[in-house]
């Protein structure tokens, strides 16, 4: 596995995607075990955090031609650490973290600057984009040890995720929409977004959320016109495969619709962040779920059948449905007001994913 950097990303990502998952079950579990700040603890570590890197390691290893990096194999080194911290929220410990996934983004982020500096077009964005994502979420985290984390974890998580899924979700998805249907994404408007999103994190953890949220929804605006959605109909004409009962198509289609599901749980974050401004019935607690309920997980049953197969190294049964976004959306709708029906229909999303997929 030493000696093929390529063996050792694919080994690394595959248990950090594993315990991930691991740790997003025993949170749900915590929380209907009646324990809500250990369910929160678990699942900002080791979910919110844990699994997007896990992922994102496969990703940029994924660029990488040459057996040896020695680098990139530190950057895997130091992140195995990370598979087992999140057990430490179970006792509402959380700064070991923290600090050791900051010096980690950093090492990600110099792996992924040079590996894209060998690649091109849309990818060579995508993977410097990542880069900056990591210095985001590094500089999110200084921060926070310089100047002192919010009092409440919520508002912390809600700071990271501002700084790392999110703007990291943006990386990916510039490239992966518009390359798989043989378009570009726009440059200016990629790096605006993750720009807003990267400032949007500190002003949060500064507890400045009025303009800290405001740049977050910046973000969120400017994002599906960087990843042209408005092409997305055409983009639904460029797929090869025209037999609708084909896995091919199927696969396409439940891409791109997903994509339109982005842009309802875009219009939901606003209007509750709005309602937020307003002390109307959305807190800051609202808001962290819409973000990982809505805006991350929506994301993650996109990708998620392409890439976690590969990943996992399990079987793809390839039977896409669109219920399992429709089970977020809803259950995005009835958080602020029925938390145990959102629990249920987010619970129920999860499972039917996994069928997709398994």
């Amino acid at each position: 596995m030493f000696d093929d950097v390529r063996k050792m990303v694919k080994e690394v990502s595959r248990i950090g995607v594993a315990f991930g998952f691991v740790y997003l079950v025993l949170g749900l579990i915590l929380l209907a075990a009646g324990y809500p700040h250990r369910h929160a603890y678990v699942l900002g570590l080791g979910s919110l955090l844990l699994l997007p890197h896990s992922v994102a390691l496969a990703y940029i290893g994924s660029a990488v031609h040459n057996k040896q990096d020695p680098f990139l194999s530190v950057t895997l080194l130091a992140s195995v650490p990370l598979i087992v911290l999140p057990m430490l929220g179970i006792m509402l410990e959380y700064k070991i973290f923290p600090a050791w996934f900051g010096a980690v983004s950093l090492l990600s982020s110099f792996s992924s600057i040079r590996i894209a500096s060998k690649r091109k077009s849309s990818l060579k964005l995508s993977l410097v984009m990542v880069a900056l994502t990591y210095i985001a979420a590094f500089f999110a985290i200084l921060y926070g040890f310089l100047e002192g984390f919010p009092p409440k974890f919520s508002e912390l998580i809600l700071g990271l995720i501002l700084a790392y899924p999110v703007p990291l979700i943006f990386s990916v998805t510039v490239h992966a929409l518009p390359s798989t249907f043989k378009d570009e994404p726009l440059v200016p408007a990629s790096i605006l977004a993750l720009i807003f999103s990267g400032a949007s994190s500190l002003l949060v953890l500064g507890q400045e959320y009025v303009i800290g949220l405001s740049l977050a929804l910046v973000s969120l605006l400017i994002y599906p016109i960087a990843a042209r959605f408005y092409r997305l109909p055409l983009y639904s004409r460029r797929i090869p495969i025209k037999d609708k009962d084909h896995p091919a198509y199927q696969g396409a289609k439940y891409f791109i619709t997903g994509h339109y599901y982005v842009i309802l749980v875009i219009a939901i974050i606003t209007a509750y962040t709005i309602l937020y401004f307003n002390n109307s019935g959305c807190t800051l607690l609202c808001l962290v779920h819409a973000y990982s309920m809505g805006f991350i997980a929506l994301h993650f049953m996109i990708h998620g059948p392409m890439m976690l197969p590969v990943i996992l190294r399990v079987k793809h049964r390839k039977k896409f449905t669109q219920t399992p976004y429709l089970l977020i959306l809803f259950s995005l709708l009835l958080w602020p007001s029925l938390g145990i029906g959102s629990y249920i229909l987010f619970l129920f999303s999860l499972i039917v994913g996994f069928r997709i997929v398994k």
